[in-house]
Order: structure tokens, then sequence, then C-alpha cells
């Protein structure tokens, strides 16, 4: 048992631990000796980049850690083959990224022929298969087409149930995606039906300090949460949190982020002054842990800009918003999809502190980059375009709100989007009140009752 096998079982004991600060450097170290002795396409140096691709991708540095998945494939590829099975599997990683990096469109085409190869070469049951089939489908939950992910997702249940039993782990975490599905769709009550009985199983089977089980409490906590039961939402969040602060430690990451959790629940009870120490302390202990430039930093400071914003402080929501937008820069590259939802959520606070004019402006760069860099399609940008038009009238500027109004109403009635063409009339019926225009302003009220 050398010191590189030592430090090799550090860098793994850091990487499930979420020390990845820590864990980088030893797995760096490992993959360069593993480089120099066994050469770059020796298996247990391609073992060691996709662990440092693992890293890159929980710290949010995707371009990175795209690199080397890329580097695993292209390697395995000319080894082993294109249709090897290690191959395969080295492809469904690079798609978790690409929806992690918001490329939804790319880990479809990815997904689809990782499966028309497996299927054809492993047979429609076979556990590569099935596993690919649920990374497709969350791809599907991802675009918003809650139908399609759902019939896959029953479908890999229902084969797991049949080949594995129901209370294996892999047929377990299927039933959490199904569970989680009906959650999206807005059906709670099934949702809620289904993780009551993975909870009792998971702690029947796994135990109730089990990772998989902590999680299924979670979703638990999440439905009830959206049904509107705080109190009982709060309970599962802090039985969660006293199991993670006992096997975990007070500091790690899982832990930290479920007393930002518990911070939310008690915002949305109305316990604000509870809510605002609990996340003030959690916020703290978290910039300790990970440092100042980690997303787990950028999400605890959103919750507290909202949780100000309630407060009407906002000013202070302002602030933290700004630095979890700066955050998510350095994290995630300059125009990013993170970026652009973390400026949306900027103009909200700028917008509820009567700052319309850099609200405005805000937005204007978080469409910029959907439409320009990220190329969302039109029909999802509505929102922000609607947004710009909101800001204008509220400076009061209807001269200048008029034409991208028009515009607007037009995109949303080609788009077939009836719900904007007809807020947007609305809008174009005040801006032509407010220029004086009676008659056009009783034309658009008329659409917008349409």
């Amino acid at each position: 048992y050398d010191t590189l096998s030592m430090t090799s079982d550090l860098a793994g004991l850091y990487n499930n631990t979420g020390r990845m600060d820590e864990a980088e450097p030893l797995n760096q170290e490992v993959l360069a000796v593993r480089k120099a002795t066994l050469g770059p396409d020796h298996p247990e140096t391609l073992r060691c980049i996709n662990n440092l691709a693992l890293v890159f991708q929980y710290k949010g540095q995707y371009d990175r850690a795209e690199e080397l998945y890329q580097e695993v494939i292209e390697s395995m590829t000319r080894v082993l083959g294109a249709e090897h099975q290690d191959t395969l599997l080295s492809w469904n990683n690079l798609v978790v990224l690409k929806v992690l990096q918001g490329h939804f469109d790319e880990a479809e085409t990815i997904c689809k022929e990782i499966l028309k190869l497996q299927r054809d070469k492993l047979g429609p049951d076979h556990p590569d298969v099935l596993r690919s089939i649920m990374n497709l489908a969350v791809v599907y939950q991802r675009q918003s087409r809650l139908d399609e992910a759902g019939a896959e997702l029953l479908f890999v249940l229902e084969r797991y149930e049949k080949i594995l039993g129901e209370d294996h782990p892999q047929t377990m975490m299927a039933a959490s995606n199904v569970a989680i599905n009906y959650m999206f769709q807005g059906d709670l009550d099934e949702s809620e039906r289904r993780y009551r009985d993975l909870v009792e199983r998971s702690i029947r089977i796994q135990g109730p300090d089990h990772p998989d089980t902590l999680i299924s409490i979670e979703n638990l906590a999440n439905v009830r949460s959206r049904k509107g039961d705080y109190d009982e939402c709060e309970k599962l969040v802090r039985q969660v949190l006293e199991a993670r602060t006992r096997v975990l430690g007070p500091g790690h990451p899982a832990t930290l982020r479920t007393r930002g959790n518990l911070s939310v629940v008690l915002s949305n009870k109305g316990d604000l002054d509870a809510a605002r120490v609990l996340g003030e302390e959690t916020l703290v202990i978290m910039r300790e842990a990970v440092g100042d430039e980690h997303f787990d930093v950028a999400n605890a400071l959103e919750n507290l800009a909202a949780l100000r914003r309630k407060q009407e402080g906002f000013e202070d929501a302002a602030k933290y918003m700004e630095e979890a937008t700066s955050i998510r820069k350095v994290v995630y590259g300059e125009e990013s999809a993170e970026v652009a939802d973390s400026l949306k959520q900027l103009a909200t606070e700028l917008y509820y502190g009567d700052q319309f004019a850099e609200a405005a402006e805000v937005i204007r760069e978080a469409l910029r980059i959907r439409s320009d860099v990220l190329n969302d399609d039109p029909a999802s940008v509505l929102t922000l375009r609607n947004a710009i038009i909101a800001m204008l009238l509220k400076q009061e500027l209807y001269a200048e709100a008029e034409q991208p109004a028009l515009k607007i109403y037009e995109d949303a009635v080609r788009l077939g989007a009836s719900t904007w063409s007809n807020k947007m009339a609305e809008k174009l019926a005040t801006i032509y009140e407010n220029l004086g225009n009676e008659a056009e302003a009783a034309r658009w009220r008329v659409r917008a009752a349409e």
C-alpha cells in the first residue's frame, strides 16, 4: 500500500465528502503520476481523469470538466472503439454535464445516439440502457417536456421492478425520479403518495441516515411545502439537518445546504427574523467551508436577497444578489445560463427597490445572453422582453416602450403564446392612453379582452 495509493484514497474521500478544493490538487498529483507511469490511455489513468472532471463539475467549472470528459471519450474511442460499453458510459457523463450547462438540445442528441447504440448492442433491459433512458428523461424535464419525461421514467421504473425488484437501490432511484416528475407536473397528491412510500422503504432497507433516504425526505418536504404545509415541511427538513449534522458534520456542504433550506422554510412560514439569523449564520459558515467564490455561497446569497425583500430591505436584497451574480460569473462563465437567471433575479430586487432604470439594463443583459449567446427559443424569452416593457412603464417612458411592445405582441401572436399577447395588449392600452391616443388605447383594450 504505497504513498500514491494513500493519496488517491484521500482524494476519493475528499471527493465523496464535498471537500473539492482539497480534492483537486490531490487528484492532479495522482493523475500526473498515472500518466507518467502507466500512459495516457491506461484504464487507471482514465479513471483519474474522470475523478478530476467530477471535481471541476462539482465546483461549477464546467468548461474544464468538459475538456477532461472529452479527453476520456477520445481515448476510449481510440483504444476500445466508439461502441464499447465503457465508451458509451463516458458519453453519459458528458450528458449530465451538458444538462448542468443548460445545453439541453445537445444533451438530447447525445442521449439518443447513445441509446441507439446501447439498445442494438445490449438489448432493451440492460442496466446501462435503462440508465441512459433516465438521463434522457431528465433532459426532457429540463426542456419542460414533462409528459415525455414521465413516460420514459415510468417505463424504466417498471423494468427495474421486474428485473431487480422493488427494493433495489436502482429501482428506488427510478421511483424517486418518477415522483419528482409528478411534482413538476403539479400532481402533488401522486408525488406525495410515492415519496411517502419511498421514504418508508428507504428507511427500512437502507437505514434512516442513508444519503438516498435523506434526499427522499427532502423531496417529500418540498412537496409538502408546495402544498402549503410548512409545519410538516419544517419538521422533515429539521430531521434531515439533524442526521446530516450528526453523520457528516456541521461544516459539510450538504449539511450547510440543508441549513439554508431550513431558513427558506422559516421564511415561507413568515418567521422572517429567525430565517434571517439562520441564513446569515449559514452564509458565514459556508464561506469558511467552501470559500467565497462557490455556487453554494451564491445560492445562500440569493435566498437572503429574497428574504430581505420580504422584509422590505431592498438595498440589502440588491447587494446580496449583485454578489451572487458576480460569483456565478466566476463559477459558470460570464454568459452562462446560470448568470442569465441570476441577472433576472437581480433585476427583480432592483425593481422592488424602485431602481427601474438599473433593473431594465440588467434585464437587457439577461435577454442578450439568452437570445444571442444561448440561442434560447423565442417563446422562452418573452418573459424577459415583457419585463423590459414593465420597467419602461414604471419610468413613464411610454414613447420608448411603444415599438418594443408592438414587436413583442406580434411575436407572441406568431408563436401562439396567447397569455403573452394578452398581457402585451393590456400594456399597449396603457401606453396609448398615456400618450393621449384614446382611440388606439380602446382598440388594444378590446384585443386584451378577446
